[in-house]
């Protein structure tokens, strides 16, 4: 899971209004993304909606834990739907709770990722992986490793775990950018 040093996502707090596992800003559980799929690691995963909660460290200052996903890819709630331009995020346990991304440090540039959404499959193209300190890093090192998760004006598909296995001191970042789009009543 993400540490409390990730910074708090922002826009409000859908825990604390009681809609994590309900409708997001109105949207119907259906525009969710709702499946993935990485070839090149054996990943085929229903895809659930991550939100977070609040909780306070113990000078008093309030720090966000993400809700993460057993047995499932996450997207974060916070992030753009995949019809939508912006940053998708998905994160996914290594080592426990499913394990969905145990492989993901073994994603290559060029590898294509499948995310579905209603009715569309994306097809994402990855362009950039990353393995980068997080549990001892400095802030600097925190604050770029947060940057990847924040939204960018471009079509991007950003999926993230911690790395190795069964430790949390690093991230595992795979970014892909999507270059097509199928239109269907099958999927």
């Amino acid at each position: 899971p993400l540490p409390p040093t990730v910074p708090p996502p922002t826009g409000p707090n859908i825990q604390e209004q009681g809609l994590a596992t309900g409708p997001i800003m109105g949207l119907d559980r259906a525009v969710y993304p709702s499946r993935l799929i990485v070839p090149s690691i054996d990943v085929n995963t229903v895809v659930e909606t991550m939100g977070w909660y609040s909780k306070f460290d113990s000078a008093g200052t309030p720090y966000s834990v993400w809700n993460v996903v057993d047995n499932a890819a996450g997207w974060h709630a916070n992030s753009a739907l995949p019809s939508q331009r912006g940053n998708v995020v998905l994160s996914g346990h290594n080592s426990i709770g499913g394990s969905v991304f145990s492989n993901l440090g073994n994603v290559q540039v060029g590898d294509k990722i499948f995310l579905w959404q209603e009715n569309e499959m994306y097809v994402y193209q990855v362009s950039e992986t990353s393995i980068v300190p997080e549990r001892f890093a400095s802030e600097e090192q925190r604050a770029e490793n947060a940057a990847l998760m924040q939204d960018h004006n471009d079509d991007r598909l950003t999926l993230i775990s911690c790395w190795p296995a069964y430790s949390d001191t690093h991230r595992v970042f795979v970014v892909a950018y999507k270059v097509k789009v199928y239109h269907s009543n099958l999927y």
